[in-house]
């Protein structure tokens, strides 16, 4: 990756002879040669200020500001064939402005809203350059040379199969920088790829186009550190009281979607639907086994499955019990984005693969995913 810092030439200096020229002369070459080796350093002034590189976190916010930008213009351009398909990309259009948005820096921000003020772009718009301040343009081919890979790509996406599979890409770097950057913009960055995993399900069936399909979402093994950290600036993990709290959030909520599913199994006659249901006890009772063996080995007390669990009307209305999946996935979306910005990093791509199947689960049942889960009021 090219130095960000921006090379400060020399300026030329004249001066008149006086009378201590003749001493100076003597010691003139030694002091050259010495500064040559310097740089552009003048006497009697302080080294220039040599900015030190990008760290991870900024790398990736720069190439996510850049991807985000696009997709924010393929839901302006891409014809919708009707009013649902309208309402949908309407509705992603404002979700990306947020997401967007929760992405800059306060001095983004900043400089974003006073273009706005002078008629430029407002906060949402802006999006980060290499020098880390924000591009009131909104021109994403300023963000690519922020980073040592990915960017933005030559064009936002002109058609519905190009938007899904942007959204699909887009949803890749989220998962890949979560296993990289700092918990906290890990957590941000996983509420962002949660919705794009959802909002990428519900376009896929209404925009009229057999191409258009939503890319699957990235299984855990896919998920792998793919950029090169700057040791001038390395990621932090969160405190380990959020860390304990919300991992036995996730396990106990893991186990009574199990019971839940184990509920509706025993209840239906329908073969179809029991496989599903038995499917899903096994799906979510792993995933509780596996936070188990985690909270052990990381000295965090598990939480332990109950034998009976209180269901929704008490567990004798059927319609109440056969609504719940629908709840739980709204309620474990929000779990796994807050677990991903709070597990070390070896959990990272565990906790964002779950956030984001549980996303995509959300979309098919039909449920409502907020632009920024477990950072929007909403979805608390």
């Amino acid at each position: 990756m090219p130095d960000p810092a921006a090379s400060i030439a020399p300026s030329r200096r004249t001066a008149a002879p006086t009378r201590r020229t003749v001493l100076l002369l003597g010691a003139s070459a030694a002091v050259g040669g010495v500064l040559s080796g310097c740089g552009p350093v003048r006497l009697g002034q302080p080294a220039p200020y040599t900015p030190p590189p990008e760290g991870i976190d900024d790398l990736y916010r720069a190439d996510l500001l850049a991807a985000l930008a696009d997709i924010e213009t393929a839901t302006g351009t891409i014809r919708a064939p009707h009013p649902e398909a309208a309402m949908l990309l309407g509705e992603l259009a404002i979700a990306v402005v947020e997401q967007r948005a929760a992405l800059l820096t306060g001095a983004e921000t900043e400089a974003s809203e006073s273009a706005s003020d002078g008629g430029g772009a407002t906060a949402s718009s802006g999006t980060a350059t290499s020098s880390g301040a924000a591009s009131p343009t909104g021109d994403a081919g300023a963000t690519g040379a922020a980073s040592d890979g990915g960017g933005s790509p030559a064009a936002a996406p002109s058609d519905a199969p190009g938007l899904l599979q942007a959204l699909g890409d887009l949803v890749i770097l989220c998962a890949e920088a979560c296993v990289q950057c700092s918990g906290s913009f890990a957590r941000v960055v996983a509420a962002i790829g949660a919705h794009l995993t959802w909002s990428a399900a519900r376009l896929a069936p209404v925009l009229a186009d057999p191409a258009a399909t939503a890319p699957a979402p990235p299984a855990e093994d896919a998920i792998a550190p793919t950029r090169r950290i700057p040791a001038s600036d390395p990621p932090s993990v969160a405190a380990k009281t959020d860390y304990e709290a919300m991992l036995q959030q996730a396990q106990g909520d893991e186990w009574y979607a199990g019971y839940v599913q184990e509920v509706r199994a025993a209840r239906t006659v329908d073969e179809t639907a029991r496989a599903a249901a038995l499917d899903a006890v096994a799906t979510h009772r792993d995933r509780a086994e596996r936070l188990r063996d985690i909270a052990e080995a990381d000295g965090i007390a598990p939480v332990a499955e109950e034998p009976v669990y209180a269901l929704p009307g008490g567990g004798l209305d059927q319609a109440a019990l056969d609504a719940e999946p629908l709840a739980i996935a709204q309620g474990l979306a929000v779990d796994w984005v807050a677990l991903t910005g709070a597990v070390p990093f070896e959990r990272r791509a565990f906790a964002v693969a779950t956030a984001l199947a549980e996303a995509h689960g959300l979309a098919v049942l039909g449920g409502v995913l907020p632009a920024l889960p477990s950072l929007d009021p909403q979805s608390d």
